[in-house]
């Protein structure tokens, strides 16, 4: 009988500790999905953060292209008008000459034109001026790198906030994923005949 009784709290003791050592076997088992989540969710966000500075490089050379071509648009605008102005000026002057010689062998009528010419020739110069005054108002470069960059700032923080969206719906569609999978795996192992 005493034999017996060893038997049965032999048999207890070893029930108790399968039981012991499946619980633990299996909490182990549950917590690997978390770690792997884990190192998924790692991995996107390095891989995320390389992304944002990739598309930051992309978008800080951008501006600076933009930034070049709207200087080199701006001298051009003004070699233009320069050229444009200085042409009509030497034109003005060559027809003030003209007049003023032919004035030497004219009658009055000839020094009034003359003096019309002058005053055109005046006139001219004055819109010359105002035009050059005009170009030069024109947001000088300092105002336009200040609006291009307060621009790109924008734009940068858009495109970031993108990427942030982007990465946190990624996120999630692979945890939910993840989550589905596990459900499924349970489902399969509870259907399964213990053998």
């Amino acid at each position: 009988i005493e034999s017996r009784k060893k038997m049965e709290n032999q048999q207890t003791s070893h029930a108790d500790y399968n039981d012991n050592e499946t619980g633990s076997l299996q909490q182990n088992v549950e917590s690997l999905p978390t770690a792997s989540q884990d190192l998924v969710g790692i991995k996107v966000k390095s891989v995320s953060q390389e992304e944002v500075q990739n598309l930051k490089f992309q978008l800080e050379e951008q501006h600076a292209q933009e930034i070049e071509h709207l200087r080199s648009y701006f001298h051009q605008q003004l070699k233009e008008t320069e050229e444009k102005y200085f042409i009509e000026i030497v034109h003005l002057q060559n027809r003030l000459q003209t007049a003023s010689e032919s004035s030497e062998n004219s009658s009055v009528s000839v020094e009034s034109h003359v003096n019309e010419d002058k005053q055109e020739a005046k006139h001219v110069e004055g819109d010359i001026k105002k035009k050059s005054e005009k170009i030069i108002e024109l947001p000088n470069e300092a105002d336009v790198i200040e609006l291009l960059e307060k621009q790109y700032q924008e734009k940068l923080l858009q495109e970031v906030a993108k990427v942030v969206v982007t990465m946190n719906i990624e996120f999630a569609q692979k945890t939910e994923l993840a989550r589905i999978a596990n459900l499924k795996e349970e489902e399969i192992s509870l259907m399964k005949p213990i053998g």
